[in-house]
């Protein structure tokens, strides 16, 4: 047996009195040792600070690289995405024109939302064509950009398409 610290001669004491002893065969501490003096065996910790620390920051900055990586793409064809949903409103509200006070009518309204929504640059005049045919009125309109990818120096044509149709009743398709 063994004196825990704090008893210098490393004995048992004459008698049976044996708290704070410890056997050294099985390290079973000896039965009547008192929990409020001796001190709780802490469990060993696999990771110091310092190395959880740095895991912790080495997971969060690929999360933000990943993040980044993935965003890139969104953020690129966000633009043109918002111009094509402006584009559809546009040739909504050029088409009614159309119907209501005719096919000059409809191009100068589409020309006018085309510069007055800024989505000029990227759809050209020519890009729609209005279609009259015996069922209704049509406009379509087709158009892309050719998006570069800067690691691989390719373009990659991102295309979009808008198509609107009025019946031969009046109604919106």
């Amino acid at each position: 047996m063994t004196r825990l610290p704090g008893d210098p001669s490393g004995e048992p004491p004459d008698g049976s009195d044996l708290d704070g002893y410890v056997d050294d065969a099985d390290g079973v501490e000896a039965v009547g040792s008192d929990p409020r003096t001796d001190p709780e065996p802490t469990p060993a910790r696999p990771w110091s600070r310092r190395a959880r620390r740095a895991l912790g920051l080495t997971l969060v900055c690929l999360g933000v690289a990943a993040t980044a990586l993935l965003a890139t793409p969104v953020l690129a064809v966000a633009p043109y995405a918002a111009d094509d949903l402006l584009l559809d409103r546009a040739v909504r509200v050029a088409l009614l024109d159309w119907r209501d006070f005719g096919p000059e009518a409809g191009r100068e309204r589409l020309l006018y939302e085309l510069d007055h929504l800024g989505i000029g640059q990227q759809v050209g005049d020519d890009a729609c064509t209005f279609d009259d045919a015996h069922d209704g009125k049509a406009i379509r309109c087709a158009w892309e950009v050719a998006l570069v990818v800067p690691l691989a120096e390719r373009a990659v044509p991102i295309r979009f398409r808008t198509d609107v149709e009025v019946d031969a009743s009046g109604s919106l398709r």
